[in-house]
């Protein structure tokens, strides 16, 4: 019987240090395969960064740029552009609201085969060298804009809408106010 008991705890042991054992490379196992998934996500990480610089080398190769005060002006002209000419429509600029991380800013550039050398043109709008006598809007290098903020402010003064929405505005916020009781005095005075 003692004999029984001493062979029954051996085994007893030997089961318990086969389980232990298994349990090891069970263990080992998934730390293994815990290690080769995370490197699986290093490396993905990897080759989505080296993918985004690809694609951006292959998209006209627009790059991150530095936002400036320059920019910004910019910008800030592109969301307003609709305000200058009540009769031009421009989409929803909702998508305009912040800054795209990769932009480019153009000039703009006419045709250089359709601009004759005539500077003595007061208008900028020069005969195009067709024989139908149409004229085309070529405009001379003199005369040329070098930004959209500038061909902007540039229409904003020209325009009488613009000055005249400002004047209704202006009303409409000093009406009842101080502006207001000084308009009164003005008229006043005139009769």
């Amino acid at each position: 019987m003692n004999e029984n008991l001493e062979d029954n705890s051996v085994v007893n042991l030997k089961d318990e240090i086969d389980l232990k054992l298994d349990l090891n490379n069970y263990l080992s196992d998934q730390t293994n395969t815990n290690l080769n998934t995370n490197n699986i996500n290093l490396n993905n990480k990897l080759n989505n960064k080296l993918n985004k610089k690809e694609i951006e080398k292959n998209w006209f190769n627009i790059s991150e740029k530095e936002v400036t005060p320059a920019v910004m002006r910019e910008w800030k002209s592109i969301q307003l552009r609709g305000f200058v000419d009540p009769k031009k429509f421009y989409k929803n600029s909702k998508k305009l609201e912040n800054i795209p991380k990769q932009f480019q800013l153009g000039t703009i550039v006419t045709n250089k085969s359709n601009i004759e050398d005539t500077v003595n043109n007061v208008t900028g709008i020069t005969k195009s060298r067709n024989t139908s006598g149409i004229k085309s809007r070529n405009i001379i290098k003199k005369t040329r804009v070098r930004k959209k903020s500038s061909l902007i402010t540039s229409t904003v003064k020209e325009s009488e809408w613009v000055s005249k929405r400002y004047r209704d505005i202006q009303n409409e916020k000093t009406s009842g106010r101080k502006g207001w009781y000084q308009r009164q005095v003005k008229k006043r005075k005139k009769t």
